[in-house]
């Protein structure tokens, strides 16, 4: 439904966005997810028609929207600070957009009571919204947001001012009226856990760069770039130089391991290569096709349902790791990894 195509866009002369590729597909959600100052904001603003971009194409329903003002998208845009009309009440704070689209008296009333029960706002209809709590503002700015049915809705970090306890509440609430109305979506957030519980999709951008764009438990499971893992604060990362005989050797004090490099990274003899592992087993049966490293365990925090692992690597590096079972401090373990289980980057 919606495309963007190599959009750019710069800011005081400085690039911003650096050809965006994006599509969001009917009835999806889609979550833009990077740091503070990558672009995310901006890429809203641009498909809601508030600023050009300086190159690329916006296609909607395969319709250029380069030349169609932001009133006339039928996009619903939420922002932060929910940018509610504080000289009126929730009613009509909520009816605003639907007296633009100049609806019946009766066709707004209805549409606004209907928003107003999937919000648990029903009751504070006549309410200033000066009266009312972050948590209720953001409700009512999210009813005001897809009041007029909008063709796709963008919604701005809209949690980030609120609690972590609210904030939880919030999200059960979102997903269920985003499901309940069908509006394609994009929601920004530098929050992973917000955009993996929300989205269909997620798009992780860096400085004005889509860096990988997909399924959320794929693109965890599968980082295919240092700064993803990085970002996802996957910390098992130990550094390697390339043998330039297909492994990559990595070199401790008192141990040496080496691991065959993925036909597909391009080998280069004495080359840094980082090696991402993930998902390992603790003092399991070992199979040829098992790689392993020695570490000794140095903290054992009890979370609730699983034990989080400090375990130090060769009396080096340490790794965090995820068990159901408790291990001793100082505890020496052996750590496997299938081959599947390691990443490799440049």
């Amino acid at each position: 439904m919606l495309k963007l195509t190599n959009v750019y866009y710069q800011y005081d002369e400085k690039p911003l966005l650096n050809g965006i590729n994006l599509s969001v597909g009917e009835h999806e959600v889609v979550g833009l997810l990077g740091p503070s100052g990558s672009g995310k904001s901006t890429i809203l603003r641009i498909i809601a028609g508030l600023v050009k971009p300086l190159s690329g194409e916006i296609r909607w329903n395969d319709l250029n929207l380069s030349e169609v003002p932001a009133h006339k998208r039928n996009f619903g845009l939420m922002f932060q600070d929910y940018a509610l009309f504080p000289h009126q009440n929730v009613y009509e704070n909520i009816a605003f957009g639907l007296k633009m689209q100049r609806l019946p008296k009766a066709a707004i009333h209805k549409r606004v009571e209907l928003c107003l029960k999937q919000v648990g706002m029903l009751s504070f209809a006549d309410r200033k919204v000066t009266e009312l709590s972050g948590g209720e503002q953001q409700r009512v700015a999210l009813a005001r947001a897809i009041a007029p049915q909008p063709g796709l809705l963008m919604l701005d970090e809209p949690l980030g001012a609120l609690d972590h306890t609210l904030r939880i509440t919030l999200l059960e609430e979102l997903r269920s009226i985003l499901g309940e109305n069908g509006i394609p979506a994009i929601y920004v957030t530098h929050d992973q856990e917000e955009a993996f519980f929300l989205a269909d999709k997620v798009a992780l951008l860096n400085q004005g760069i889509i860096i990988q764009f997909g399924e959320p438990d794929k693109v965890y499971r599968n980082p295919e770039s240092l700064w993803t893992a990085n970002f996802f604060g996957l910390n098992n990362i130990l550094d390697g130089e390339d043998t330039g005989e297909g492994s990559v050797r990595i070199l401790f004090p008192h141990a040496e391991y080496n691991f065959t490099l993925p036909t597909h990274i391009p080998s280069k003899r004495g080359q840094l290569v980082h090696i991402f592992f993930q998902d390992g087993v603790i003092n399991q049966e070992l199979h040829e096709d098992i790689n392993y490293l020695n570490g000794t365990v140095i903290q054992n925090i009890f979370r609730g349902y699983e034990y989080e692992l400090k375990i130090l690597i060769e009396e080096k590096e340490e790794f965090t790791f995820h068990s159901i079972k408790s291990f001793p401090i100082n505890q020496k373990v052996k750590i496997g990894y299938r081959n599947e289980n390691l990443h490799f980057f440049l």
